[in-house]
């Protein structure tokens, strides 16, 4: 064995979080009648759609902030069940919380076969069932109903309650339908609690005489309780009654043991008992079964493929063994049907001595016990792993034996004379077995086997694994591999520079708000006991308008009080110590209460997909491979012996697939990038970073040879000590090939693309890869960040030695290039955002229906907070089923499919998923990325364009323009395509034209006015004359217009609408232009346009709105602007008519009728008269309706009296609603005549008479 086990795998921790406070439904359980004195009556289960209450919400004796954490968010057992395949949901976490009265039910699927995913699947709610009394340890079993989508879960209380829930699997989907079921009968919802039919509940009559100890789910109709006196109790579920009031289940009691009736009465008597033990609060015998394990004989025997998968609930078969461990260190093999004991031997094979020293077990339940259910031999049925935790822990191999009928004949020891002895993964701690699980390690051959075995130490825990063959298991026992934990979950080893205090703040902020590397419930409670110890702030605490993130911001810097020296200033040195303290201890807390969630309470492995994880007290550890380069930089100081096993273990499918005789020079490379960059001085780097942000983001000026000396001589000259300048030496100088070396390491970056699955990632499955995703991407980007520095460093030797790399160049431009890279996949790995659900068509209806009423709780869609990773996860693919690949293929698949190779393609992909999803914050912080190249270009203006930015958009939408205008462009991505939408494809490749119609209508959606003319008069510009060309040419025209009249560019929309081709839609917005030019004022500038065939228009326009006009002197100067366009135009009898229509409305204002100040009646007339004198005197008359009040309006009297009376009468005709009134004609001399009256009137009433 070698000293230390190789590192082959990662712990990567999903949270499980809910999504919002009400995704959950929250059901409270009735209390089981047991006497009979009390008629069993219909029981009322209460049902509520919510989650756990806040920290501070508990009962009064958990006053203590850890104490509440613990009670809320730890789990007091956990663990996971596998449904058969092909149903949904597959996997069932479940969670013991709340004092083991609270029992969490929840889906943890990682994918889902596209033929049986919906878009509703992708929130899975929490099921959280209320038990009226705790339930008892290891007293939870979950069974798949065969044939049904069905599930059934049995709990047991300490009362001695067993209650029975059957849960269809439309509830873990959707949370509402149909999803219980009463008796043998249908089912009803659980959002539909008036019946308990989906509850029932037994009190056995053993337990009166038998205590429980333990309960196993056999099957959906059987459950094994082990028994404190060494007795097996079987209840086996019988026909139960459709009626609603009968809630009780019917279950048959039968027990069995290896005993007789004396040897039961002799387990009842303590001074006749061979031995007990003390478990919590009771005694129990030796001879109590603590482990059980179950195997299924097929029901043929001659074909071992179809051998059932131990982990399934399966009931017809020939027969079903059931394997036990006691206290006493017994192994028995029992038929369950019968209840018979079948053989009998010590658990690892132990010789019967004597001696009074015997072996014992501790009495808690625990996972003793694994079936290996596919023979390799003919007179083998199964074979069977044990583990005895006495002494340092051993395991022991057995075979089941079998006669020629298939019957089971006995355990047969495969290795006799060998102890498989575990060994702990350090010796500096305490370690102990918690559980382990076997799994099959290959499809084709069947004796290849997988040993998990979890070791724990307090809440530590380590995962080791053990490949074997069962025909030769000694001589794999020495080659053990462990896990380690995810670096992203290590405490900093530099802390922040305390260079300002703001940096380490900044620093320590995003450091604890990491996606997904804290849930806000230990922040909030961290945040509680630092403030309750260290803050001064007292508002900070109960404010529930800032954000959780303010809320630390705050917490911390009020703790912080600034000193004075001695001479008075400020001591801002003593400061930002303060600082950093006080961000440390916070960080600690965080760190402490993090720790106490990952303590691993199981060990379950998945049938289907071959994934193991081991569930936490709050949330799950996935266990994935390590990529190649993972393996690497883990196992640095590994002896050279283990360099066979790490090639050996590690398949090509994880990248380059180095030899053994590489790794090692490998390693000497990656441990000299590792001590290059930790010799760095504080401060250098975040200089180093800037630089190579630089280098990579920015289009080079430079040659390579010399940016290389420029990185060397600016960011690492003079700050690299000369001990670690002479081991680098030393390393190239052992090297033999130092670009091959180098090459080796980036290949075992970028693999090959892997075919993705055909199935759905879930909302977990989705947390799973983008948290595996965050640690590979930040093991990735360290290497080549190390080694874009080390590969100047060994190119120019300080000491005037020849360059150790010959191919310098070339390796500095990929690494930069793999950077540029990886540097837009750490950006989205840290970058937070809160993903919102989309409405379903159906919600949209429901609201719709309801008056859009939303209540409080329901008025946002839920929010689950993420990285950018997840937001750009696919839909599809992702997760390949049943082994053909692991969970970390699956991680490089998705980052592969990202297409950064490609990185117009990919960062345009990534800016669109941020466009679609309106993220415009971090859209806009997400442009440094993006090329300068025709779709970098128009991704930027669309980003710009959602900021407001709209001139820079503009300038870029036109720097694009020549790349995309003209069918040689590259076609869009899928991504772009989304955000460009179905009908404005043909926009792209098929002219300049198009291309410019397209951002005007963008600009149209923002309101961007003047812009959209700009890009409608680039697009006549390049547009041709060909008559196929004449609808599109019209839109626009009419698009020009309209945006013209918006931001009153007259003069663009009098040049777009005398190019309509339309005569309709040319008058339509000729009427447009004339009102909103005469509204704004601008009556002079229209009639300085020509309006060449349309004149005659103009004036019915204009006629027509004066005549719409009470008001004269409030309303728009409709007959002001027409009387101008008239004398413009010679047509002075119509001019005069137009004045003296507004003659008469101004006599009949108020203004005019009762101000004598008033000259505006006086001067209309010489106005009026003015006009007349114009004409010869025989010409010198107008027609007049005589009205003057409302009900002429339409009459079309303005048009009367020029030269086109007949057409503008045709109009006012075309206007009236009833008889036009009779008209009458006005000579000069009437209107002299009738102007010398109102000069009388006005000189009355200025000197005081009156006027009648």
């Amino acid at each position: 064995m070698v000293d230390r086990a190789c590192v082959l795998f990662k712990e990567t921790r999903i949270s499980t979080d809910p999504v919002s406070q009400n995704d959950g439904i929250t059901v409270r359980l009735p209390s089981h009648r047991t006497s009979a004195s009390y008629p069993t009556r219909r029981r009322s289960v209460q049902l509520r759609t919510s989650s756990p209450g806040p920290l501070g919400s508990s009962t009064e004796k958990q006053k203590d902030i850890e104490a509440i954490f613990g009670y809320n968010c730890l789990a007091k057992a956990a663990s996971m069940y596998f449904r058969r395949p092909g149903v949904s949901p597959r996997a069932i976490l479940y969670r013991i919380v709340e004092d083991w009265e609270v029992l969490i039910i929840q889906a943890a699927d990682v994918a889902r076969e596209t033929a049986t995913a919906t878009g509703a699947e992708s929130t899975s709610p929490q099921l959280r069932f209320h038990f009226p009394d705790r339930i008892r340890e290891h007293c939870v079993g979950i069974a798949d109903v065969p044939g049904k989508d069905e599930v059934v879960i049995y709990v047991m209380t300490v009362v001695n309650t067993v209650y029975t829930l059957t849960l269809k699997g439309e509830i873990f989907r959707t949370g509402n339908g149909a999803a219980a079921r009463g008796g043998r009968g249908g089912g009803v919802g659980l959002g539909n609690m008036k019946e308990p039919e989906f509850c029932r509940t037994y009190s056995p009559t053993s337990f009166s005489l038998h205590p429980p100890h333990f309960l196993v789910a056999v099957d959906h109709e059987r459950i094994l309780v082990s028994l404190q006196d060494g007795v097996l109790l079987k209840l086996e579920r019988g026909e139960e009654s459709d009626v609603p009031e009968m809630t009780e289940s019917v279950y048959s009691e039968k027990t069995f043991s290896d005993s007789s009736y004396f040897g039961f009465v002799k387990n009842k008597l303590p001074w006749m008992t061979s031995g007990t033990s003390r478990y919590r609060d009771a005694i129990v015998s030796h001879s109590t079964v603590i482990s059980t394990a179950i195997f299924s004989t097929p029901d043929n025997f001659e074909s071992s493929a179809d051998r059932a998968m131990v982990g399934y609930s399966t009931s017809e078969r020939k027969g079903t063994l059931l394997f036990t461990v006691s206290i006493n260190h017994m192994l028995k093999v029992w038929s369950l049907e019968k209840g018979t004991l079948l053989h009998a031997c010590d658990l690892i094979n132990e010789p019967q001595t004597n001696s009074n020293i015997k072996t014992i077990l501790d009495p808690t339940p625990a996972q003793l016990l694994a079936v290996m259910p596919t023979p390799l031999h003919e007179n083998h049925l199964f074979y069977l792993a044990s583990y005895s935790a006495a002494s340092t822990g051993t395991f022991k191999f057995w075979a089941g034996i079998c006669d020629s009928e298939g019957t089971f004949s006995g355990l047969e020891d495969m290795y006799q004379e060998f102890t498989f002895d575990a060994i702990p993964p350090t010796a500096s701690s305490v370690w102990i077995i918690s559980d382990f699980r076997i799994t099959p390690a290959s499809r084709t051959d069947v004796g290849i086997y997988n040993m998990w075995i979890l070791w724990k130490s307090n809440t530590s825990f380590k995962i080791q694994n053990l490949q074997f063959h069962l025909n030769n298991i000694p001589a794999a026992w020495t080659n053990w591999t462990t896990s380690i934990t995810e670096s992203l979950h290590t405490l900093p080893s530099k802390t922040p520079p305390i260079s300002a205090s703001e940096d380490v703040t900044d620093g320590w902020m995003d450091w604890i708000f990491y996606p997904e590397r804290f849930p806000d419930t230990v922040i909030e409670a961290a945040l509680e006991i630092y403030q309750q110890h260290f803050s001064r702030s007292i508002n900070v605490r109960t404010s529930k308008t800032v954000s959780i993130r303010g809320r630390v911001g705050k917490s911390v810097a009020s703790a912080i009080e600034l000193q004075r020296t001695m001479d008075g200033s400020l001591n801002y040195e003593k400061y930002r110590h303060e600082v950093s303290l006080q961000w440390d201890r916070f960080v600690r807390l965080c760190v402490e209460l993090d720790r106490q969630r990952g303590e691993a309470l199981s060990l379950v492995a998945d049938p289907e997909l071959g994934f193991i994880w081991a569930v936490n007290a709050d949330g799950i550890t996935a266990l994935r491979e390590c990529t190649e380069l993972e393996m690497i930089i883990h196992n640095q100081s590994a002896s050279a012996e283990t360099y066979e096993l790490l090639t050996t273990r590690t398949p090509h499918k994880l990248g380059a697939g180095l030899q053994p005789k590489d790794l090692g020079d490998v390693m000497m490379i990656l441990r000299a990038a590792t001590d290059l960059m930790n010799s760095l001085p504080p401060g250098s780097i975040e200089q180093c970073t800037d630089a190579i942000q630089k280098e990579i983001l920015q289009d080079p000026l430079y040659s390579v040879g010399d940016r290389m000396w420029a990185l060397l001589d600016n960011c690492i000259a003079g700050k690299v000590p000369d001990n670690v300048l002479d081991k680098i030496d030393n390393t190239f100088a052992v090297l033999p090939e130092p670009d091959t070396t180098i090459q080796a390491i980036l290949s075992s970056i970028f693999n090959p693309s892997i075919q993705p699955g055909t199935a759905k990632l879930t909302e977990f499955g989705a947390k799973v890869l983008a948290k595996g995703a965050q640690e590979v991407i930040h093991m990735n980007y360290t290497t080549l960040f190390s080694l874009a520095f080390l590969i100047p460093l060994a190119t120019f030797p300080d000491d005037g030695q020849q360059r150790r790399i010959a191919n310098a160049e070339g390796l500095f431009s990929q690494v930069l290039g793999y950077l540029k890279e990886y540097e837009v996949l750490k950006w989205m790995a840290k970058t937070s955002i809160a993903i919102t659900e989309a409405s379903t068509p159906e919600e949209v209806l429901s609201a719709t229906l309801s008056g859009l009423k939303v209540s409080e709780a329901s008025s946002d869609m839920p929010a689950r907070n993420g990285s950018v990773l997840q937001l750009v996860l696919p839909e599809a693919g992702g997760i390949i089923p049943a082994r053909q690949s692991s969970l970390t293929a699956s991680i490089r698949s998705f980052l592969a499919k990202l297409d950064l190779a490609d990185y117009e393609r990919g960062s345009t992909t990534i800016a669109a998923a941020l466009i679609r999803a309106h993220i415009n914050t971090l859209a806009l912080d997400f442009l440094r990325f993006l090329p300068n190249t025709n779709w970098g270009c128009y991704v930027k203006a669309r980003v710009l364009l959602n900021n407001r930015s709209e001139e820079e958009a503009a300038v870029l939408f036109k720097k694009a323009a020549a790349g995309l205008g003209y069918p040689t462009q590259q076609p869009p991505s899928p991504a772009l395509e989304s955000i460009i939408g179905d009908g404005e494809l043909t926009a792209f490749g098929n002219g300049l034209p198009q291309y410019y119609i397209h951002v005007a209508k963008l600009f149209e959606d923002t309101e961007v006015w003047g812009l959209v003319v700009e890009f409608c008069r680039a697009a006549l510009l390049t547009l041709g004359n060909k008559a196929t060309e004449d609808s599109f040419r019209m839109g626009i025209l009419s698009k020009m217009f309209q945006a013209s009249i918006q931001v009153s560019m007259f003069d663009e929309a009098y040049i777009a609408l005398i190019q309509y081709n339309s005569k309709h839609l040319q008058l339509l917005a000729l009427k447009n232009l004339v009102e909103a030019m005469v509204e704004q004022e601008q009556g002079l500038r229209l009639c300085s346009f020509p309006f060449i065939g349309l004149q005659d228009e103009v004036d019915e326009i204009l006629s027509g709105r004066c005549e719409t006009i009470l008001d004269v002197n409030a309303g728009p100067p409709f007959h002001k602007v027409l009387y101008a366009w008239r004398i413009q135009r010679g047509d002075f009898r119509g001019a005069a008519a137009v004045l003296h229509q507004r003659l008469q409305r101004t006599k009949t204002a108020s203004v005019g009728a009762s101000d004598s100040q008033s000259k505006s009646v006086t001067d209309g007339f010489l106005a009026l008269l003015n006009v007349l004198h114009c004409v010869d005197e025989d010409q010198a008359w107008i027609l007049s309706s005589g009205r003057t009040d409302g009900e002429n309006i339409g009459s079309g009297a303005a048009g009367q009296g020029g030269g086109t009376v007949a057409k503008r009468t045709k109009t006012a005709r075309n206007g009236l609603t009833g008889a036009p009134h009779k008209r009458q004609v006005l000579t000069l001399k009437d209107i002299t005549e009738e102007y010398q009256r109102e000069t009388d009137r006005q000189g009355l009433l200025l000197h005081g008479g009156f006027f009648v």
